[in-house]
Protein backbone atom coordinates (compact mmCIF):
# COMPACT_ATOMS: atom_id res chain seq x y z
CA UNK A 1 0.00 0.00 0.00
CA UNK A 2 1.36 3.45 -0.89
CA UNK A 3 2.05 6.14 1.67
CA UNK A 4 -1.32 7.74 2.37
CA UNK A 5 -3.94 8.20 5.04
CA UNK A 6 -7.00 5.99 5.39
CA UNK A 7 -10.17 7.68 6.65
CA UNK A 8 -13.32 5.65 7.39
CA UNK A 9 -16.44 7.25 8.84
CA UNK A 10 -20.17 6.66 9.39
CA UNK A 11 -20.42 2.92 8.71
CA UNK A 12 -22.77 0.22 10.02
CA UNK A 13 -21.57 -3.38 9.55
CA UNK A 14 -23.75 -6.40 10.34
CA UNK A 15 -22.74 -9.75 8.88
CA UNK A 16 -21.86 -13.40 9.35
CA UNK A 17 -18.55 -14.86 8.22
CA UNK A 18 -17.09 -18.35 7.96
CA UNK A 19 -13.42 -19.14 7.38
CA UNK A 20 -12.27 -22.64 6.47
CA UNK A 21 -8.79 -22.35 4.93
CA UNK A 22 -5.70 -23.75 6.67
CA UNK A 23 -4.13 -20.37 7.39
CA UNK A 24 -5.55 -16.83 7.56
CA UNK A 25 -3.41 -13.76 8.26
CA UNK A 26 -3.99 -9.99 8.42
CA UNK A 27 -7.77 -10.10 8.39
CA UNK A 28 -9.69 -6.94 9.27
CA UNK A 29 -13.35 -6.01 8.98
CA UNK A 30 -12.33 -2.56 7.70
CA UNK A 31 -8.58 -2.75 7.02
CA UNK A 32 -6.53 -5.94 6.74
CA UNK A 33 -2.88 -4.85 6.76
CA UNK A 34 -1.18 -1.47 6.41
CA UNK A 35 2.55 -2.04 6.06
CA UNK A 36 3.95 1.47 5.66
CA UNK A 37 4.60 3.52 8.79
CA UNK A 38 3.50 6.76 7.11
CA UNK A 39 -0.07 5.66 6.40
CA UNK A 40 -2.34 6.66 9.27
CA UNK A 41 -5.75 5.04 9.89
CA UNK A 42 -8.62 7.18 11.20
CA UNK A 43 -11.97 5.50 11.96
CA UNK A 44 -14.95 7.44 13.37
CA UNK A 45 -18.63 6.64 13.97
CA UNK A 46 -18.63 2.90 13.24
CA UNK A 47 -21.12 0.32 14.49
CA UNK A 48 -20.07 -3.32 14.01
CA UNK A 49 -22.01 -6.49 14.78
CA UNK A 50 -20.29 -9.65 13.60
CA UNK A 51 -20.72 -13.41 13.98
CA UNK A 52 -17.69 -15.48 12.99
CA UNK A 53 -17.09 -19.22 12.79
CA UNK A 54 -13.61 -20.38 11.84
CA UNK A 55 -12.28 -23.88 11.20
CA UNK A 56 -8.96 -22.34 10.22
CA UNK A 57 -5.97 -24.01 11.88
CA UNK A 58 -4.13 -20.72 12.39
CA UNK A 59 -5.81 -17.30 12.38
CA UNK A 60 -3.49 -14.30 12.96
CA UNK A 61 -3.91 -10.50 13.22
CA UNK A 62 -7.65 -10.31 13.39
CA UNK A 63 -10.00 -7.43 14.20
CA UNK A 64 -11.59 -4.25 12.94
CA UNK A 65 -8.02 -3.54 11.80
CA UNK A 66 -5.86 -6.62 11.34
CA UNK A 67 -2.34 -5.17 11.50
CA UNK A 68 -1.18 -1.56 11.27
CA UNK A 69 2.37 -0.25 11.04
CA UNK A 70 1.24 3.39 10.99
CA UNK A 71 -0.62 5.48 13.54
CA UNK A 72 -4.16 4.53 14.55
CA UNK A 73 -6.98 6.84 15.65
CA UNK A 74 -10.40 5.33 16.47
CA UNK A 75 -13.35 7.30 17.83
CA UNK A 76 -17.04 6.63 18.53
CA UNK A 77 -17.15 2.86 18.04
CA UNK A 78 -19.76 0.27 18.99
CA UNK A 79 -18.51 -3.29 18.50
CA UNK A 80 -20.32 -6.56 19.24
CA UNK A 81 -18.57 -9.79 18.24
CA UNK A 82 -19.34 -13.48 18.55
CA UNK A 83 -16.33 -15.57 17.54
CA UNK A 84 -15.81 -19.32 17.55
CA UNK A 85 -12.77 -21.13 16.17
CA UNK A 86 -9.82 -23.47 16.59
CA UNK A 87 -6.94 -21.01 16.97
CA UNK A 88 -6.64 -17.21 17.20
CA UNK A 89 -3.44 -15.18 17.42
CA UNK A 90 -3.31 -11.42 18.06
CA UNK A 91 -7.05 -10.87 18.34
CA UNK A 92 -8.55 -7.47 19.17
CA UNK A 93 -10.40 -4.52 17.68
CA UNK A 94 -6.87 -3.79 16.50
CA UNK A 95 -5.21 -7.18 16.16
CA UNK A 96 -1.59 -5.99 16.00
CA UNK A 97 -0.49 -2.37 16.45
CA UNK A 98 3.05 -2.64 15.10
CA UNK A 99 6.12 -1.33 16.94
CA UNK A 100 7.14 1.01 14.10
CA UNK A 101 4.08 3.18 14.81
CA UNK A 102 4.34 6.31 16.93
CA UNK A 103 0.83 6.64 18.31
CA UNK A 104 -2.44 4.76 18.78
CA UNK A 105 -5.52 6.39 20.27
CA UNK A 106 -9.04 5.14 20.98
CA UNK A 107 -11.85 7.35 22.31
CA UNK A 108 -15.49 6.58 23.10
CA UNK A 109 -15.70 2.82 22.65
CA UNK A 110 -18.42 0.37 23.66
CA UNK A 111 -17.62 -3.30 23.05
CA UNK A 112 -19.03 -6.70 23.95
CA UNK A 113 -17.36 -9.88 22.72
CA UNK A 114 -17.74 -13.62 23.11
CA UNK A 115 -14.75 -15.64 21.92
CA UNK A 116 -14.34 -19.40 22.20
CA UNK A 117 -11.35 -21.24 20.79
CA UNK A 118 -9.41 -24.42 21.49
CA UNK A 119 -6.05 -22.69 21.46
CA UNK A 120 -4.50 -19.30 20.76
CA UNK A 121 -1.94 -16.62 21.44
CA UNK A 122 -2.54 -13.07 22.64
CA UNK A 123 -6.19 -12.06 22.95
CA UNK A 124 -7.27 -8.54 23.94
CA UNK A 125 -10.66 -7.02 23.31
CA UNK A 126 -9.28 -3.63 22.26
CA UNK A 127 -5.69 -4.38 21.22
CA UNK A 128 -4.37 -7.90 20.82
CA UNK A 129 -0.70 -6.95 20.50
CA UNK A 130 0.05 -3.29 21.29
CA UNK A 131 3.53 -1.93 20.57
CA UNK A 132 3.04 1.68 19.46
CA UNK A 133 5.40 4.08 21.22
CA UNK A 134 2.45 5.82 22.87
CA UNK A 135 -1.07 4.46 23.25
CA UNK A 136 -4.13 6.10 24.81
CA UNK A 137 -7.54 4.56 25.55
CA UNK A 138 -10.20 6.97 26.84
CA UNK A 139 -13.86 6.49 27.76
CA UNK A 140 -13.96 2.80 26.85
CA UNK A 141 -16.65 0.48 28.19
CA UNK A 142 -16.03 -3.25 27.96
CA UNK A 143 -19.06 -5.16 29.18
CA UNK A 144 -20.36 -8.70 28.93
CA UNK A 145 -17.11 -10.27 27.77
CA UNK A 146 -16.62 -14.03 27.66
CA UNK A 147 -13.25 -15.36 26.52
CA UNK A 148 -12.72 -19.11 26.77
CA UNK A 149 -9.58 -20.16 24.97
CA UNK A 150 -8.03 -23.44 26.08
CA UNK A 151 -4.24 -23.16 26.21
CA UNK A 152 -4.09 -19.47 25.28
CA UNK A 153 -1.60 -17.22 27.07
CA UNK A 154 -1.77 -13.41 27.31
CA UNK A 155 -5.47 -12.62 27.69
CA UNK A 156 -6.63 -9.15 28.71
CA UNK A 157 -9.95 -7.34 28.73
CA UNK A 158 -8.33 -4.33 27.06
CA UNK A 159 -4.93 -5.50 25.79
CA UNK A 160 -3.45 -8.97 25.48
CA UNK A 161 0.26 -8.04 25.29
CA UNK A 162 1.75 -4.56 25.77
CA UNK A 163 5.29 -4.66 24.37
CA UNK A 164 8.45 -3.05 25.72
CA UNK A 165 8.70 0.75 25.20
CA UNK A 166 4.98 0.98 24.40
CA UNK A 167 3.73 3.53 26.95
CA UNK A 168 0.03 3.11 27.68
CA UNK A 169 -2.56 5.38 29.32
CA UNK A 170 -6.10 4.20 30.07
CA UNK A 171 -8.48 6.75 31.55
CA UNK A 172 -12.18 7.15 32.38
CA UNK A 173 -12.93 3.54 31.38
CA UNK A 174 -14.54 0.43 32.81
CA UNK A 175 -14.76 -3.32 32.41
CA UNK A 176 -17.59 -5.30 33.96
CA UNK A 177 -19.41 -8.63 33.79
CA UNK A 178 -16.46 -10.38 32.18
CA UNK A 179 -15.24 -13.98 32.28
CA UNK A 180 -11.76 -14.97 31.10
CA UNK A 181 -10.52 -18.54 30.92
CA UNK A 182 -7.10 -19.55 29.60
CA UNK A 183 -3.60 -20.48 30.70
CA UNK A 184 -0.80 -18.03 31.68
CA UNK A 185 -0.71 -14.25 32.01
CA UNK A 186 -4.39 -13.36 32.28
CA UNK A 187 -5.47 -9.92 33.46
CA UNK A 188 -8.78 -8.09 33.63
CA UNK A 189 -7.19 -5.18 31.75
CA UNK A 190 -3.78 -6.36 30.51
CA UNK A 191 -2.52 -9.90 30.02
CA UNK A 192 1.18 -9.03 29.98
CA UNK A 193 2.79 -5.60 30.26
CA UNK A 194 6.45 -4.82 29.55
CA UNK A 195 6.28 -1.04 29.66
CA UNK A 196 4.83 1.97 31.48
CA UNK A 197 1.14 1.79 32.32
CA UNK A 198 -1.02 4.63 33.69
CA UNK A 199 -4.56 3.87 34.87
CA UNK A 200 -6.70 6.90 35.72
CA UNK A 201 -10.34 6.60 36.87
CA UNK A 202 -10.76 2.93 36.00
CA UNK A 203 -13.59 0.75 37.33
CA UNK A 204 -13.19 -3.03 37.29
CA UNK A 205 -16.16 -5.01 38.62
CA UNK A 206 -17.72 -8.46 38.35
CA UNK A 207 -14.69 -9.90 36.57
CA UNK A 208 -14.17 -13.67 36.85
CA UNK A 209 -10.80 -15.15 35.86
CA UNK A 210 -9.89 -18.84 35.68
CA UNK A 211 -6.30 -19.71 34.78
CA UNK A 212 -4.82 -23.18 34.42
CA UNK A 213 -1.27 -21.81 34.58
CA UNK A 214 0.35 -18.90 36.39
CA UNK A 215 0.58 -15.08 36.49
CA UNK A 216 -3.06 -14.09 36.95
CA UNK A 217 -4.37 -10.72 38.15
CA UNK A 218 -7.56 -8.69 38.07
CA UNK A 219 -5.72 -5.73 36.51
CA UNK A 220 -2.49 -7.16 35.04
CA UNK A 221 -1.53 -10.81 34.71
CA UNK A 222 2.23 -10.37 34.33
CA UNK A 223 3.97 -7.00 34.67
CA UNK A 224 7.60 -6.34 33.72
CA UNK A 225 7.22 -2.57 33.60
CA UNK A 226 5.97 0.25 35.82
CA UNK A 227 2.33 0.95 36.67
CA UNK A 228 0.52 3.89 38.22
CA UNK A 229 -3.08 3.83 39.52
CA UNK A 230 -5.10 6.96 40.23
CA UNK A 231 -8.75 7.24 41.20
CA UNK A 232 -9.44 3.61 40.27
CA UNK A 233 -11.52 0.88 41.92
CA UNK A 234 -11.83 -2.89 41.79
CA UNK A 235 -14.89 -4.58 43.31
CA UNK A 236 -16.77 -7.91 43.35
CA UNK A 237 -14.14 -9.80 41.36
CA UNK A 238 -13.05 -13.44 41.50
CA UNK A 239 -9.79 -15.12 40.58
CA UNK A 240 -8.84 -18.79 40.42
CA UNK A 241 -5.46 -20.18 39.36
CA UNK A 242 -5.12 -23.93 39.35
CA UNK A 243 -1.41 -23.81 40.18
CA UNK A 244 -1.95 -20.92 42.60
CA UNK A 245 1.35 -19.32 41.63
CA UNK A 246 1.61 -15.55 41.36
CA UNK A 247 -2.12 -15.08 41.81
CA UNK A 248 -2.94 -11.58 42.96
CA UNK A 249 -4.74 -10.72 46.16
CA UNK A 250 -8.08 -9.01 45.66
CA UNK A 251 -8.28 -6.63 48.60
CA UNK A 252 -7.82 -3.42 46.62
CA UNK A 253 -6.55 -1.88 43.41
CA UNK A 254 -2.98 -1.81 44.71
CA UNK A 255 -2.66 -5.58 44.98
CA UNK A 256 -4.08 -6.92 41.77
CA UNK A 257 -0.90 -7.64 39.81
CA UNK A 258 -0.44 -11.36 39.25
CA UNK A 259 3.34 -11.20 38.91
CA UNK A 260 5.58 -8.14 38.89
CA UNK A 261 9.27 -7.74 38.19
Amino acid sequence: MSDSSINITNIILDSNQKFSSDYVRNNGFLVGYVQTTTSNITVTNVCLQQNIISTTIQFYYFGLIGKNSGNTYLQNLSVTLSVQGIYFGDFGIVGYQYYDSTYAEIKNLMTSTTLRSENGWIVGLIFGYESANNCSIQNATVVGQNISSGQTSYIGGFIGFQLLNANLTILDSQISEATFSGMDSIGGLIGRSQSSLYLININIKFVHIDGTGQHIGIVIGFSEGTYTFSGSSSTSNYINGVQQKDCAALSNIWSVIGCGE
